[in-house]
């Protein structure tokens, strides 16, 4: 077992270790190698006296520079269309595991996750922008199999600025309809000042039905044999958005 840290021949104190503490857990979340060895390398030179401070600049340090990571290291990116370019620059990863997209095509962003089986609680929170242009839907995916390939399948729940959502099927290049978009109050609208709508979208899977809830409400329950509800989980988006995917929370269901 690793040796507890010291500094100057003398062990870090409760706060010390509190704070390293937290930013192995954010380096770890971030898939962020090199942060870690960032922080013990500081930790190697620091003086007692400015311990506390210089840790906290190492806390700080952590999360903007895990965010730079290449995308690929949480995500895996599939573009709607073989004539989208991927740029790197499009794609920026977000403490906690998130991810924030600007413009392009449409895409669908996958977790290298372990896939997810039935009965579990998907949720993230949706923050969009629409850039005045015709309104366009961001959201979650579940379900997801052979993702890399022409016989992706998977279903997905988006939300638009407007106030509407829509749930749909893929199977291959097809795609079904489960409940055509429709508006609801649950949804948060773009704001006439900021354009930005912020929401949070769940999906409850259980053994025979998925509930699907926006911001705590229910808008929609569907029975598991219309859906594809075992496999990868990840976000959807529509071409022309800025979109940030984060609060990202698994669960299993009883």
């Amino acid at each position: 077992m690793m040796e507890r840290p010291k500094v100057g021949g003398t062990a870090l104190d409760a706060c010390t270790r509190a704070l390293l503490a937290k930013s192995y857990t954010i380096a770890a979340l971030s898939g962020c190698c090199r942060c870690q060895i960032a922080a013990i390398s500081q930790l190697s030179n620091m003086k007692r006296r400015s311990t506390t401070c210089l840790l906290t600049a190492c806390l700080l340090t952590t999360l903007s520079s895990c965010a730079a990571d290449p995308v690929d290291a949480m995500w895996s990116i599939r573009m709607d269309s073989t004539e989208d370019v991927n740029k790197p620059d499009r794609f920026e990863l977000v403490p906690g595991g998130g991810i924030a997209v600007k413009g392009g095509g449409n895409a669908t962003l996958w977790r290298p996750d372990v896939p997810m089986t039935a009965p579990y609680r998907l949720s993230i929170r949706v923050k969009a922008t629409n850039l005045g242009l015709h309104p366009h839907g961001a959201g979650l995916v579940f379900g997801g199999n052979n993702v890399d390939n022409d016989n992706q399948v998977y279903s997905y729940f988006l939300v638009r600025g407007d106030g509407q959502f829509l749930i749909k099927t893929r199977e291959g290049g097809d795609t079904t309809d489960i409940c055509l978009w429709g508006e609801h109050p649950a949804i948060q609208r773009e704001g006439e000042t900021d354009g930005i709508a912020t929401n949070v979208l769940a999906v409850e899977v259980g053994d025979e039905a998925t509930r699907f809830l926006i911001n705590g409400t229910q808008v929609h329950e569907a029975t598991n044999t219309e859906l594809h509800t075992n496999g990868s989980y990840g976000a959807r988006l529509v071409h022309d958005l800025d979109v940030r995917f984060d609060e990202i929370t698994i669960a299993a269901q009883d």
